[in-house]
């Protein structure tokens, strides 16, 4: 039950990845991830059950004015080989083997040297066949070249036709709740 449900949310905690790697590296072409980023995940399912995770597992370039970021769905790992297996058929990997998000950089707000912004911007998120818009809030603080990024959105599963995973009578909530931290530097 819990394994099914803590590997499905992994995936949405890559995406939140995605998001708030991008909001860093799309400033600055030059900007290299100095750390592993923190992603968590949240999700609600019945009986009361909550359900967190983490991951860390991405890639980001850039062209053309857009920041893309993506995550390999079959590397997303969740510590138990069920819930691994749960989370490939829900997302149906083979199909669909990555994750990605699209952030256009003229629309990030980049702080100051010493100086924190919080914003929210929309980009493009690709999961399961769909692309579709999505909201991210995002916080970046400036310490000379390095940036503390953290932000965070939600996913709905039926936005990417997703089928609800149940497991034993316990099935996850529409909405997955997502948050990230990482650190950036410009170089």
């Amino acid at each position: 039950m819990g394994r099914l449900l803590h590997g499905h949310h992994r995936f949405f905690a890559v995406v939140m990845a995605l998001g708030a790697t991008g909001l860093g590296v799309a400033a600055h072409a030059a900007f290299t991830r100095i750390d592993t980023p923190t992603v968590e995940f949240m999700a609600n399912a019945t009986a009361g059950l909550k359900v967190h995770g983490e991951s860390q597992d991405l890639s980001a370039k850039e062209a053309d004015g857009t920041v893309t970021f993506t995550a390999p769905i079959a590397s997303l790992k969740t510590g138990i080989g069920l819930r691994d297996t749960h989370l490939q058929k829900y997302l149906e990997a083979e199909k669909y083997p990555t994750v990605t998000l699209f952030v256009e950089r003229s629309k990030l707000k980049i702080p100051d040297d010493n100086s924190t912004v919080a914003a929210e911007i929309t980009g493009q998120v690709a999961i399961h066949g769909v692309t579709r818009p999505i909201t991210l809030q995002y916080e970046a603080k400036r310490m000379g070249s390095d940036y503390l990024v953290q932000g965070k959105f939600q996913v709905s599963l039926a936005d990417f036709k997703i089928e609800q995973p149940c497991f034993l009578g316990v099935c996850v909530d529409n909405l997955i709740k997502v948050k990230a931290k990482l650190k950036l530097r410009d170089q």
